[in-house]
């Protein structure tokens, strides 16, 4: 059981004129339980049974709008039952139904319940092992003022297994099946809408040791994928990866690897849409002595779309990594050189580009993959697609032209150092080749057992042999110099760095700072974290200059009540962007006996250019296991 209820206010401002106003109080509740018995006997059958209900209710108040209050409740129970558990296979079945409503201002009314049952049985054995489930889940969500009614029904069947013939090798394969059923009706004006898909996906993956090798000298694995969809889509989808690694006589490794994938859709009387690509490598690995090691390689990459794009690509590379013991410590010294051919030939047009996947970071600006790109066009989600991230509150974008820069906002709902995915549409140009080369030398002294380093990183890329029908692509040449030492004192690491880019797409010189504190004493644990970066773009005279600052403090009172606080500042000012962050939080958490209490409040301010925006909220939560 447990209440929770909050209270927040929050502000925008543009120069000094306030242009939205608002506060809100939130109230919720919840109570549960689970039980577990068992029938006959607990190895014949246990069953597990749990239930929730959770209403809460909701008041704003916001200048320019009328108040609203909303409401919500739910209902739920859920239960599982472990068959026969002695005996050497294994089956259980579980399901669930869930109930609510949602009441905005009593104007809108949704009604909405759900079902869902499985069922899984495996039979591990030495014959042939394998697993089968079931699940059959149904939603249903009714808007009552408007008489419309929305439905999923989905069925899911699963069936794995796996097999080893020798102590050489493994064998597993999965099959998926699956319906999708939406529909969709609005009794006003009697239009209804359903669609269905039957979903189909072997999966089988296989690994082999050659000659009977138990110490793996000689593996070969394989994975072979295929989905086919039918129903209100049509799409098939292929895919190949082979591995072969060999660990040769005097020191030498040889791995190859090869992909190959295609999909085709089909359009229902409207053509046919078929991709398809495949990419081969080889690498010679040397191992001399423990001091020396070096690789060469050999890559092609072929990407293909209904014959009207058409990209290639070859490379040859070679890498040489030597470390060396000296006194106090140690020293690395790495060198690799790339040489890349690309062709590629398209109709000088938008492309679309869908799902493509980006690391966020704090501290630094992400850059998209292609130029010229239409930046309404850009969509933010997560790696899922389901949640879609707003400009301006989640991520910034810096508009570099040709080039778009991305950039995450702390306080968002964008996690920090996670994946996003990213659509839009870019500029691309017509038929064009070119052969780039890149050089990248790092040196790197490891001394007094790790505690001081000092590194040097040297790279370099040009290109030749271009050919272009378009003056879209806009090639980067650069030179980079990066001078850096950081030290490392078990609860406190610095470091200062120099970093030079001559580019011809973002040229730029400046320093980088960092130093990071981490200390446990006692019941009192210390974290804070402070980043610097000033740069001088030195084709424009400008700078872009970061700072990121944040604390952390947790402190245990007494074994059952804990204090935790939280800060962060962010400041970025440059070319198309002049942002300013804080954000805090305090809460206090403690337990008596079984009763729970939770006290917090947080804090936010945010200044981009002349919009100003604050929140402020406080919350208590208390909840009682029985």
């Amino acid at each position: 059981m447990h209440i929770r209820g909050n209270y927040g206010q929050n502000e925008t401002k543009e120069g000094n004129v306030t242009t939205a106003k608002a506060s809100q109080a939130y109230l919720s509740g919840g109570i549960g339980f689970h039980t577990r018995s068992f029938f006959v006997h607990p190895n014949f059958m246990d069953v597990n049974v749990s239930g929730a209900f959770n209403p809460e209710t909701k008041r704003n108040y916001a200048v320019g709008m009328p108040d609203y209050t909303e409401k919500n409740d739910l209902e739920e129970v859920d239960f599982s039952i472990h068959f026969f558990k002695k005996q050497p296979f294994v089956l259980t079945t579980s399901g669930g139904m869930n109930n609510g409503t949602s009441n905005f201002d009593n104007i809108s009314r949704v009604k909405f319940k759900g079902k869902n049952i499985g069922a899984a049985f495996s039979y591990p054995n030495k014959i042939l092992p394998f697993t089968l489930f079931y699940n059959y889940g149904d939603l249903e969500q009714k808007i009552v003022e408007s008489n419309r009614l929305f439905g999923t029904k989905q069925q899911l069947f699963q069936a794995t297994t796996g097999k080893s013939f020798t102590q050489y090798d493994n064998t597993t394969i999965a099959y998926d099946h699956s319906i999708f059923n939406s529909y969709q009706k609005d009794y006003s004006s009697g239009t209804t809408y359903s669609g269905k898909i039957y979903y189909d996906q072997i999966n089988i993956n296989n690994a082999i040791n050659f000659f009977l090798d138990k110490k793996k000298n000689y593996s070969f694995s394989s994975n072979i994928n295929s989905l086919n969809a039918l129903g209100s889509v049509k799409i098939n989808n292929l895919t190949f990866f082979e591995n072969l690694t060999m660990r040769l006589p005097k020191n030498f490794f040889w791995t190859n690897t090869y992909n190959y994938g295609i999909v085709k859709q089909d359009l229902y009387g409207q053509g046919s849409i078929k991709n398809y690509n495949q990419s081969f490598q080889t690498a010679l690995r040397h191992q001399l002595f423990k001091s020396l090691s070096t690789q060469i390689m050999y890559g092609y990459g072929e990407n293909k779309s209904n014959k009207v794009f058409r990209q290639e690509r070859n490379t040859i590379g070679f890498n040489a990594a030597y470390s060396k013991v000296i006194p106090y410590g140690n020293f690395i010294l790495n060198y690799s050189y790339n040489k890349e051919f690309q062709w590629i030939s398209t109709p000088s047009t938008s492309l679309t580009i869908v799902h493509e996947r980006y690391l966020l970071l704090d501290g630094t600006t992400t850059l998209l993959d292609n130029q010229h790109i239409d930046m309404p066009s850009i969509i933010v989600t997560d790696v899922t697609g389901t949640i879609v991230y707003i400009l301006g509150t989640d991520y910034l974008l810096i508009n570099n032209d040709p080039v778009i820069e991305i950039v995450r906002i702390p306080g968002g709902a964008i996690p920090n150092n996670s994946n996003v995915y990213i659509d839009y549409t870019a500029v691309k140009p017509g038929k064009y080749k070119y052969t780039s080369n890149s050089h990248v030398v790092f040196a790197n002294f490891l001394l007094f057992k790790n505690r001081l380093s000092l590194s040097y990183t040297f790279a370099k890329q040009d290109f030749s042999d271009i050919s272009s029908s378009s003056d879209v692509q806009v090639l980067n040449y650069y030179i980079r110099h990066k001078v850096a030492a950081r030290v490392d004192f078990v609860f406190i690491k610095a470091g200062v760095e120099y970093d030079y880019n001559k580019s011809s797409i973002s040229p730029y010189a400046g320093m980088n700072y960092f130093i990071k504190y981490q200390k446990i004493y006692k019941r009192i644990s210390v974290t804070a974290n402070a980043d610097l970066s000033d740069m001088q773009m030195l084709d424009k005279t400008q700078r872009r200059q970061n700072i990121d600052l944040s604390g952390k403090l947790a402190y245990a009172v007494k074994r059952n009540i804990f204090v935790n606080a939280d800060y962060t500042y962010r400041k970025m000012t440059g070319r198309g962007i002049d942002l300013d962050i804080q954000v805090a939080k305090l809460y206090v958490t403690g337990n008596f006996r079984k009763l729970y209490l939770s006290v917090g409040t947080d804090f936010y301010l945010s200044s981009y250019f002349s919009t100003k925006t604050s929140y402020k909220g406080t919350y208590i939560q208390l909840s009682r296991n029985f």
